[in-house]
């Protein structure tokens, strides 16, 4: 910041002298004017690297306004199409200037001698944009999605390795460059530029995510200014006058703005209305920062960053050379500031007294140009530290004062608590409401915690509905929990807004330094597994955090890491479990069931691994795999076994939220010869009562192509009677906890007595799950029960002991004792 204020001051003096030289000048007109001898126009183009926007405004002004006339030079600037390879097109010489990304420096690790005149906007616009669903809950999401990815655009690559979303798990397809594709589904993300494309969604009131490398420290710089190698050597004075004229332009650019649009409608044919125009100027300015940072300013160590990026990603070899890359811009003491020189010295007589008076002028401007500066710090410290909805700490502040106060603490054995929260169903309320209601109870949330917590306590909006809060050196466990419940409390009091009454509860993940840890992410990791420690339990109270949490962490990471390999290795089979009717004794049915062979630890429950997939986002890929290795089966068994054979199949409700993945089952069953009342999907109670358009809209495609739906562990939920006639179900499958008790007078024969009358009623097949006695089969039987499946049957068995099963006749000789 020091830089910048001194370079302000020079600035300031710079002008200051410039209006001076201009008053005194003014009286000896003829002797000015014959210094300045007259130049002959040289022709230059300038590539441009998109289409005619503001997004090149600055070269618009400089041609329009004169700054390139003054300079010597005629420019002819060039718009670009997708098939346009700015760099080439400069080094061959069809332009001798160019706009380009920060990419230059693979360029030049080619061979490719480009050289970087001036940066432009100083953070790069580039960004992930993804469609908003009700299920999106980070950059992860996009893992298995569809992207549209523009060439140059290695820096989102830079960030989606550094999140942990490898190149090889996205479907990355060729970019259209229009956001149409992304509102009608034709692909889940696209690269865009802040400036740009978010101007179609937000007028479509299209609902998106944005996704920025710079949240994870990837700060490229932005439409590079750049030439050749070859017009430097052989052109420097050229090189030098076309860089001060652009940067001219560029700065009357973003003073006058309004005028800008005005002159790119009438003279740069365009596409873009005068309302994008405006809304491209105004995004712009905080990626130019034209009030803080010089124009066309480059840091070698933002240049270094950004070479150190790319050889994280393999592109350049370890400390990359800058040399050369660079431009180098000598003192500018030109023959034309010579000339002024000269004429000053003549009047120098005459201007004294101009001078001193403007002497005083200048240092009252100068105290005014240091209380802007000190604004300007302000501002970007409170951009950097500051959440701007809540008016918190953000996470970057959080951090820092969280580790000022564990080293302050660690000279003198202090403690303190970390009280991680976030709210319960909030989203909910974002999806319901819409996120200007949602924001404004957060911000009645961040009032709530600061009534509920000491002066000496810090809280800090971590993002979304997290927020933290550290209690330095608190007196016992008691006094957290004190706090904790006050927080409790509070936040479960209801919200008035806009006359609506609206209510959340929160969870809260407390962990203690130094007993969990001594470090700042392991703390926070552990504060977050004891909140979800707490929503596991039922949501809406406290947690600590506990050594067993940490295992289970790990253990699940060593898991999500293993089921990246399990399908590519083979590591998964089905095993299928009979499904009994009770009305003739055949078995012309069955339910296929995943197992996982683990090289290491033998065979891995469903239960354990399933929901890693669906929270890690592998369950598409194993679920794609699950039905179209069985059906595939089936196929075989209905020419071996019958041809009536059907088989049941388990969905997860993130397979509905993304069902684009299902879609390629209907062409499999067809490929494999079979006819969609062969197979029977399987929906669990909870889902299809929390379900969303998806589900509703994949649930009537199977219908409308014959494919049975089956309502697994009926009777745990509160499944309502118009949704089992709305999405036209078959069957019900009794839930093994009613069979487990299931005796003559029992509540729960009087229950399953209920659910078969009901079911059939409706038209619905019934089918008992669990069924592990004879008791229990002949009470099913004397219920008029459908189906039954359980250990008093089989187990669920590999594909030879299955029809080796069925061959033995075993089974009916179990349903006729």
């Amino acid at each position: 910041m020091t830089i910048l204020r001194g370079r302000s001051k020079l600035l300031i003096v710079e002008t200051m002298t410039q209006r001076l030289t201009a008053l005194v000048v003014t009286s000896v007109t003829l002797l000015f004017l014959l210094a300045f001898p007259a130049h002959a126009r040289e022709d230059v183009t300038l590539q441009l690297k998109w289409v005619h926007a503001f997004q090149f405004a600055g070269y618009y002004a400089a041609k329009e306004k004169g700054f390139y006339d003054k300079a010597g030079l005629n420019v002819t600037i060039k718009p670009a199409s997708t098939h346009t390879n700015v760099p080439e097109s400069v080094l061959t010489g069809e332009a001798q200037y160019g706009v380009g990304t920060s990419s230059l420096l693979l360029e030049r690790k080619q061979g490719k001698p480009v050289v970087a005149l001036a940066v432009i906007f100083q953070h790069s616009p580039l960004v992930l944009v993804a469609r908003e669903t009700h299920s999106t809950q980070g950059i992860h999401d996009l893992v298995d999605k569809r992207v549209m990815i523009e060439p140059q655009s290695e820096e989102l690559f830079a960030y989606l390795k550094r999140v942990g979303v490898p190149k090889d798990r996205l479907h990355i397809q060729k970019h259209s460059f229009n956001p149409d594709d992304l509102m009608q589904g034709h692909t889940d993300a696209i690269s865009a530029y802040v400036t740009n494309e978010r101007f179609f969604l937000e007028k479509a009131n299209f609902a998106y995510h944005t996704y920025t490398p710079r949240s994870v420290g990837i700060d490229f710089y932005g439409d590079n200014l750049f030439t050749s190698e070859m017009e430097i050597e052989k052109h420097p004075e050229r090189a030098k006058a076309f860089r001060k004229a652009s940067l001219k332009g560029w700065q009357y650019a973003m003073d006058h703005p309004e005028e800008l649009v005005e002159i790119i409608l009438d003279k740069y044919p365009t596409e873009y209305s005068r309302e994008f125009l405006l809304f491209e100027a105004r995004e712009m300015r905080d990626l130019l920062q034209p009030l803080l940072v010089e124009m066309g300013y480059m840091n070698v160590g933002r240049w270094r960053h950004i070479a150190d990026t790319y050889s994280s990603l393999g592109m350049l070899p370890p400390n990359y050379s800058l040399d050369g890359f660079l431009y180098e811009d000598d003192v500018d003491v030109d023959i034309e500031w010579l000339y002024q020189i000269i004429a000053l010295t003549l009047i120098t007589v005459m201007g004294l007294g101009g001078l001193l008076i403007y002497i005083y002028s200048i240092n009252r401007r100068l105290d005014s140009a240091l209380a802007d500066s000190r604004a300007a710090q302000d501002m970007i410290w409170n951009q950097a530290n500051v959440d701007p909805l809540t008016d918190l700490p953000n996470r970057r502040m959080f951090k820092k004062s969280l580790q000022d106060l564990m080293m302050a603490f660690k000279e003198s054995d202090k403690e303190l608590a970390l009280l991680y929260l976030d709210l319960d169903h909030f989203k909910e309320i974002n999806d319901f409401h819409g996120h200007g209601i949602g924001d404004r109870l957060l911000v009645d949330v961040a009032h709530r915690l600061q009534r509920c917590v000491g002066q000496e306590d810090f809280i800090a909006r971590l993002g979304g509905d997290e927020f933290t809060v550290i209690l330095p050196e608190p007196a016992n466990h008691e006094e957290i929990e004190t706090v904790a419940r006050r927080i409790l409390a509070s936040l479960a009091q209801p919200y008035l807004i806009d006359l609506e009454t609206l209510y959340v509860s929160v969870s809260i993940g407390i962990t203690l330094y130094p007993r969990d840890s001594e470090n700042v992410d392991e703390l926070l990791k552990n504060a977050d597994q004891a909140m979800y420690g707490a929503k596991a339990l039922g949501r809406d109270r406290f947690h600590y955090f506990t050594n067993d949490m940490y295992q289970a962490a790990l253990h699940r990471v060593q898991l999500v890491n293993d089921l990246r390999m399990a399908l590519n290795e083979q590591q998964f089979e089905l095993y299928y479990q009979p499904i009994v009717d009770l009305r003739n004794s055949s078995v012309l049915k069955a339910e296929a069931l995943i197992r996982w062979n683990h090289p290491r630890k033998g065979l891995v429950s469903p239960l354990e691994f399933i929901p890693v997939a669906e929270e890690a986002g592998h369950i598409l890929s194993i679920g794609d795999w699950v039905f179209k290795t069985a059906t595939t089966q089936l196929s075989v068994w209905r020419k071996s076994i019958s041809e009536e054979f059907g088989l049941s199949v388990n969905t997860s409700p993130e397979q509905y939220v993304h069902s684009e993945a299902m879609e390629s089952w209907f062409s499999h069953m067809k490929s494999v010869g079979l006819d969609g009342d062969s197979v029977v999907i399987e929906i669990t109670e909870g889902t299809l009562m929390e379900s969303g358009d998806e589900v509703k809209e994949q649930l009537l495609a199977f219908r409308d192509k014959g494919v049975q739906v089956a309502l697994d562990d009926f009777g745990t939920g509160y499944s309502s009677l118009s949704y089992l006639n709305k999405f036209d179900i078959d069957f019900i499958k009794i839930d093994k906890s009613f069979i487990d008790n299931l005796a003559s007078g029992s509540n729960d024969l009087v229950l399953c007595e209920a659910m078969i009358v009901m079911a059939h009623k409706l038209g619905l097949k019934v089918i008992a799950e669990g069924v592990e006695t004879e008791e229990q089969l002949a009470i099913l039987k004397d219920a008029d029960c459908d189906y039954a499946q359980g250990y008093l049957f089989s187990a669920p068995v590999p594909v030879t002991d299955f029809e080796a099963l069925i061959a033995s006749g075993k089974i009916s000789e179990i349903l006729e004792d």
